[in-house]
């Protein structure tokens, strides 16, 4: 039985394992790979409900909110997720409203995310710990607006790390 999966591929091997391997947990799609698109990954994230964490390259240019907003409503034990550039907030805010035990959500490569959507996420994911940010991302104000938020400047990788206590 297949739990985990890392690698590139494309909407044809998607479709293989939404067929075949229902009880994936985890995948990694990383690099650039134009024959992903939102196709292969909404059928996967509707057959495989169980995954936990999903991490997808922010060069798969042709995933977008439509994978994002299909994984937030199938994947409801979701607890570690990385966005692809060309997912917004009506991702993140799917991901508010479905997936309650995030622990860990990298934007950092997201090019479109506000502090509206942001704040969402903290308020409804309790165990969220820790959310990664294009350090162009001005979160000050909501920071400190929110007891349980402090952020982090990682300078050398030009990011901002948003952590959560409980």
């Amino acid at each position: 039985m297949l739990s985990s999966l890392r690698c590139a591929v494309c909407c044809r091997s998607m479709y293989a394992l939404a067929a075949n391997c229902p009880d994936l947990t985890a995948i990694t799609l990383g690099g650039y790979n134009e024959h992903v698109t939102d196709g292969g990954l909404t059928v996967l994230f509707e057959a495989c409900k169980q995954l936990a964490m999903v991490r997808l390259s922010s060069k798969l240019l042709k995933v977008t909110d439509t994978s994002g907003v299909t994984l937030a409503k199938n994947c409801l034990s979701l607890t570690h997720v990385k966005l692809t550039k060309a997912m917004t907030d009506a991702t993140i805010k799917q991901l508010a409203v479905s997936c309650r035990q995030l622990q860990e959500v990298d934007l950092h490569r997201c090019c479109s995310v506000s502090c509206q959507a942001l704040e969402e996420l903290v308020q409804r994911c309790q165990s969220l710990v820790t959310i990664v940010l294009p350090q162009q991302t001005e979160v000050e104000g909501m920071v400190q607006q929110m007891p349980r938020c402090s952020l982090c400047m990682v300078e050398e990788q030009q990011l901002q790390v948003l952590a959560l206590q409980h």
